[in-house]
């Protein structure tokens, strides 16, 4: 008992269609094959080389937030440091203004 054979698995030769030359038509699969490889691999590259300059403009604009981050952090606490500051002013000008306000009472 023998397998049966698909058209595909049989040793027989095939027959060739008339006019058409079976190496060549293998010779002009391969160069299409190559190209459509070749621009696969031009559109890879280019779409690498895309991602790459995206990600270089991504973390320019991060350093870039880090520092007015950083330099608003700073502004804030010097801001913070003023009030302090300006709060002791205003608590020395009311006190020296209750002073004068005692002696004006004197006087009256």
């Amino acid at each position: 008992m023998f397998p049966e054979e698909t058209p595909e698995q049989s040793t027989e030769p095939q027959e060739e269609q008339p006019g058409v030359d079976s190496t060549a038509v293998a010779e002009l699969a391969e160069p299409d094959t190559l190209t459509q490889i070749e621009e696969r691999i031009l559109r890879a590259v280019e779409l690498v080389t895309s991602l790459r300059q995206e990600r270089d403009a991504v973390l320019r604009e991060l350093n870039e937030l880090r520092e007015e981050h950083q330099n608003s952090e700073a502004a804030g606490r010097s801001m913070g440091e003023e009030i302090v500051s300006l709060k002791a002013e205003r608590k020395q000008v009311r006190g020296r203004l209750e002073r004068l306000l005692g002696h004006i009472d004197q006087l009256n």
